[in-house]
C-alpha cells in the first residue's frame, strides 16, 4: 500500500451562492451494476490525499443528522501520474479555449 501524506486540500461547496451544482458520483463495476451517490443540494467536503504513487479523492456530504454508517461519500484511488496527465490536459484545453486566464 502506498504511503498517504497528511496534507489535505479541503473545499466546501457554495450552496445558495450563484449557480447550484448538483454533485453526484456514478460508477459501473465489472459486473455491470451501476452505483450512484447523489449529494443533491447538500454541502460537500472534497479532500485530496496524495501519496508517491496514488492520489485518493474523498467526497463527503455534510449530513450531521445521519448516522455515520449512512453518510453519503465516495472514495476514488487513482495512479498519481494519470491524475497529473488529466489535469495538464484540462489546463491545456482551457488555455486554448480562452476559458482560463493566462498568467
Amino acid at each position: 500500500m502506498d504511503t498517504i501524506y497528511p496534507q489535505r486540500l479541503q473545499q466546501r461547496s457554495q450552496v445558495g451562492m450563484g449557480t447550484l451544482t448538483m454533485s453526484h458520483v456514478i460508477i459501473r463495476g465489472e459486473n455491470g451494476r451501476r452505483h450512484e451517490v447523489d449529494f443533491g443540494e447538500a454541502e460537500i467536503t472534497v479532500s485530496l490525499h496524495a501519496g508517491t504513487e496514488t492520489v485518493e479523492l474523498e467526497i463527503e456530504a455534510d449530513d450531521p443528522d445521519r448516522p455515520s454508517h449512512k453518510r453519503r461519500f465516495a472514495l476514488v484511488n487513482i495512479p498519481r501520474h494519470l491524475l497529473s496527465k488529466a489535469m495538464a490536459d484540462l489546463a491545456r484545453r482551457d488555455r486554448q479555449d480562452g476559458s482560463m486566464p493566462k498568467s
